[in-house]
C-alpha cells in the first residue's frame, strides 16, 4: 500500500502525523510548526482526531511559542494544564479503585485508555481519555458494582445496559473530578456477529506496572485485535485510534505471534476491521509491513466499495470521519461477512434503543422515527455505491461520514492529502 510522504500532505496534517507516530523524535517538530499557517484548521483537525492534547504537550516540550499565534498558544497552554491535572486525577482514582477491588477479592483487567497512555506515549497526558475501563469476570459483576457504589459511584440504567450492552457506566455523584468508570464483562454487543470470548483472556493476561500499581492487561495478541476492532466499532475512526494500534504494534512487533493474531481476528469475526486499521497504519507511518491474509469475507464486490468509501486514508486524515449512528451500522455491515445474523444486527431494535439512551432520547418508543432511520441508511448505502468510487481506490476524496472542508490548504481550497 502506498505510504503518504510529507510532500503530499498539508503542513498541518504532516505535523499531526509526525506527533502521532510511534517513531516520533524531537527533530523536525519545530520546523513543522513553523510551516503551519492554518491554525484554526489545525486545531479543528486535532480536535476531531483526538490529538489536541498531543499537540498541546508538544508545544510545551519544544518551547516554540514564537512560531504560534498568541491566542492559539494560550489556548494550547490551558489545554495542556487541564490534561496534566486530569491525568494525575485519573491515575490516583485508578489506584484507589484497584486497591478496593483487590481488598474485595475481585480480579480486574485494565482496558484501553489509561494503560495505553502509560505504556505507549512519551507522557501519559498526551493521550486524553474520559473514563476508566475495567474488565471483570461475569460472576463478579454484582460484587464489583457494589464496590463502586461504596466508592461513591452510581450506575446509569444498569438493567438496560446489562441486557443490551457489554458494560455498565458508573458516574461519581458530587465528585466531578472523578472520571466515569465503565465496568465491562465483555467488549462487544451480545446481539452482534463479533464475539471476543473475554473469559479466555484471564488465563493469558499479562502483568503490567503502571502508576496505579500492578495491573493485569489483556494478552498481547488479543489486545491488538481488540484495539483494531475498537478503532472502527463506533463508525468514527480518528488518527489517535489508528496511532494506538500502530504504537502497540511497534512496541510488540518482534514478540507477537502473528499466526495467533490472524487466527484470533478470524475467530472473532474482526478480520476486515483488522485489515483496514493496519493498512491505514502502514500508510501513515513506516511500520514493518505484515503480510495480511486474504479476506474471503469481503464479498460481494459492492461491500468492497462501501468499505473503501467509508474508511479511506484520505477520509481519515481530512476529517476524522465525524458520523452519526446509522452510518456506523453501515460501516460495520460493509465489513462483516453477511447473512441473516449481520442483517439482524444492522437493524437491531436493541442497539437502536441503547443509542437513543446515549443521545438523550430515552422516551423514544421502539418504532419512533423508524421510517426516517431506514431512509437515512438507504441514502448512505446508495451514496457509497455511486459509480467511480471503486475499491481499492482508497485515496479518493470521500465526503460520506465527513465534515465538509477538512484542513484548508494555503490557497483556501479543501486540499486532500
Amino acid at each position: 500500500m502506498h505510504r503518504f510522504q510529507p510532500s503530499e500532505l498539508t503542513p498541518e496534517t504532516d505535523l499531526l502525523l509526525h506527533l502521532s507516530s510511534p517513531y516520533r523524535t524531537p527533530e523536525g517538530v519545530g520546523s513543522r510548526f513553523a510551516r503551519c499557517s492554518d491554525w484554526t484548521g489545525l486545531l479543528e483537525a486535532a480536535t476531531r482526531h483526538q490529538t489536541l492534547t498531543l499537540l498541546a504537550m508538544a508545544i510545551h516540550e519544544h518551547a516554540m511559542p514564537e512560531a504560534i499565534p498568541a491566542p492559539v498558544a494560550d489556548r494550547l497552554r490551558r489545554i495542556r494544564l487541564a490534561a496534566v491535572v486530569t491525568d494525575h486525577c485519573r491515575a490516583r482514582n485508578t489506584r484507589e479503585l484497584l486497591d478496593s477491588f483487590r481488598q474485595g477479592g475481585i480480579e480486574v483487567m485494565l482496558l484501553k485508555g489509561q494503560s495505553i497512555a502509560e505504556r505507549l506515549y512519551l507522557d501519559p497526558s498526551e493521550r486524553f481519555s474520559t473514563d476508566i475501563d475495567i474488565l471483570v469476570h461475569r460472576a463478579d459483576l454484582d460484587s464489583a458494582g457494589a464496590i463502586l457504589e461504596k466508592a461513591g459511584y452510581r450506575s446509569f440504567r444498569p438493567d438496560v445496559f446489562r441486557n443490551l450492552h457489554f458494560h455498565i457506566p458508573y458516574f461519581s455523584t458530587g465528585r466531578p473530578w472523578k472520571p466515569p468508570v465503565e465496568l465491562h464483562w465483555d467488549v462487544a454487543y451480545p446481539d452482534g456477529p463479533v464475539h471476543f470470548d473475554t473469559d479466555s483472556w484471564w488465563a493469558r493476561g499479562t502483568a503490567g506496572q503502571l502508576r496505579a500499581g500492578a495491573v493485569l492487561l489483556p494478552p498481547p495478541e488479543e489486545e491488538l485485535v481488540y484495539l483494531s476492532f475498537h478503532a472502527l466499532n463506533r463508525g468514527v475512526i480518528t488518527l489517535r485510534q489508528v496511532a494506538d494500534v500502530a504504537r502497540l504494534r511497534a512496541l510488540n512487533n518482534d514478540s507477537l505471534d502473528w499466526d495467533r493474531v490472524f487466527a484470533y481476528a478470524a475467530a472473532t469475526g474482526t478480520g476486515a476491521f483488522f485489515r483496514v486499521v493496519h493498512r491505514l497504519s502502514e500508510a501513515f507511518w513506516p511500520l514493518p509491513p505484515i503480510d495480511l491474509p486474504p479476506l474471503q469475507a469481503w464479498r460481494p464486490a459492492w461491500k468492497l466499495r462501501v468499505a473503501s468509501n467509508l474508511l479511506s486514508p484520505a477520509t481519515v486524515l481530512r476529517t476524522g470521519c465525524d458520523v452519526w449512528w446509522p452510518y456506523k451500522r453501515i460501516a460495520c455491515w460493509a465489513l462483516l461477512a453477511g447473512g441473516k445474523e449481520t442483517r439482524a444486527t444492522l437493524f437491531s431494535v436493541k442497539n437502536r434503543l441503547l443509542h437513543e439512551i446515549h443521545d438523550g432520547e430515552s422516551e423514544a418508543g421502539p418504532m419512533r422515527s423508524y421510517p426516517g432511520f431506514l431512509a437515512r441508511m438507504l441514502a448512505g448505502l446508495l451514496f457509497c455505491m455511486m459509480p467511480g468510487r471503486l475499491f481499492p481506490s482508497t485515496r479518493d476524496q470521500v465526503h460520506l461520514m465527513a465534515r465538509r472542508g477538512g484542513i484548508r490548504n494555503r490557497a483556501g481550497g479543501t486540499g486532500t492529502p
